[in-house]
């Protein structure tokens, strides 16, 4: 019976603690995503081509316990810094960029990412030059080939650049496959609030995967890690063959309009930590993926 009642006591007093600490989160600390849409019903609009899409038009200010951004999406249904999108210096080269969440800028304000950085370095150095951040959460590259079609005519580059993470390799699919029209989880966290059942649990999440090495140790656990893995399974060895058609298809589509495709390969979080800090991490190699489509391409292009 004594020890029934120690129990009994430890277990009051832990869940007394968690509540306590659960209080203290939620006010000063709160983990919840808070999404307004100041235009348009969402940022993603389903797409019977596409799966889903940007909504043009669409004004959103998202904030979380990590940021404060606002998303503003123009006329053609790209990231821009107004609905409108200014016409762009008559002469310029006009460059396409194919991508995810990373391209689009998930959590980052439109000055500072990568797309808008690129076009700013570009006019200082003196060229004429309008980018357009056609970057769709939730894309891979399948989605990308199919965007990059079914903007053309609208657009009319000058220049291609589709970017690719390994990340894709993971749910590329032939593009004869259907197209799903079920939002990503990506998606869903951009356009929907999420507040979680407890605050302290989701900050002790986050707090963890701060560490590098715990970070790269989750990842590993991952299916996704399998990319990374030498050699490479049958399983892996379809997607890479897989992705390897998709640039196939778009390189060619460029190639009839005479128009210049490039592949970005960008690192993951997972690859860039390996590479600092030198994890051992057994039969993992942070190039293979680069190594893998770099050789697939030169052979079939």
């Amino acid at each position: 019976m004594k020890r029934i009642k120690e129990t009994v006591l430890i277990a009051a007093i832990t869940l007394l603690l968690l509540l306590v600490l659960e209080a203290g989160v939620r006010l000063f600390a709160p983990q919840q995503m808070d999404t307004h849409m100041l235009a348009g019903r969402s940022l993603a609009v389903e797409d019977s081509v596409l799966g889903h899409s940007n909504r043009p038009g669409a004004i959103i200010v998202q904030r979380g316990p990590e940021f404060s951004v606002r998303y503003v999406i123009d006329e053609q249904g790209l990231r821009s810094r107004s609905s409108q999108r200014p016409p762009g210096e008559p002469g310029s080269l006009r460059i396409l960029l194919l991508g995810d969440s990373f391209t689009f800028g998930v959590g980052n304000d439109y000055s500072t990412i990568w797309p808008t950085v690129f076009e700013e370095t570009l006019k200082a150095r003196g060229y004429r030059v309008q980018v357009f951040n056609a970057g769709v959460p939730g894309y891979d590259t399948r989605n990308e080939v199919r965007l990059l079609e079914h903007l053309w005519s609208r657009l009319d580059p000058d220049w291609v650049v589709l970017t690719l993470l390994p990340h894709d390799l993971f749910t590329n699919a032939p593009l004869s496959d259907a197209v799903s029209v079920t939002p990503s989880e990506n998606v869903v966290a951009i356009q929907d609030e999420k507040t979680p059942l407890l605050h302290v649990i989701t900050l002790l999440q986050r707090l963890l995967l701060h560490n590098d090495w715990l970070y790269t140790q989750v990842y590993r656990q991952s299916a996704r890690a399998a990319f990374f893995e030498e050699p490479a399974s049958e399983a892996v060895q379809a997607q890479y063959e897989t992705t390897t058609a998709l640039l196939r298809r778009a390189h060619a589509y460029c190639h009839e309009r005479e128009v210049p495709f490039l592949v970005l390969s960008l690192p993951q979080q997972f690859q860039v930590l390996l590479e600092t800090h030198r994890y051992a991490v057994g039969t993992l190699d942070v190039h293979a993926v680069d190594r893998k489509l770099s050789s697939a391409w030169t052979r079939t292009c």
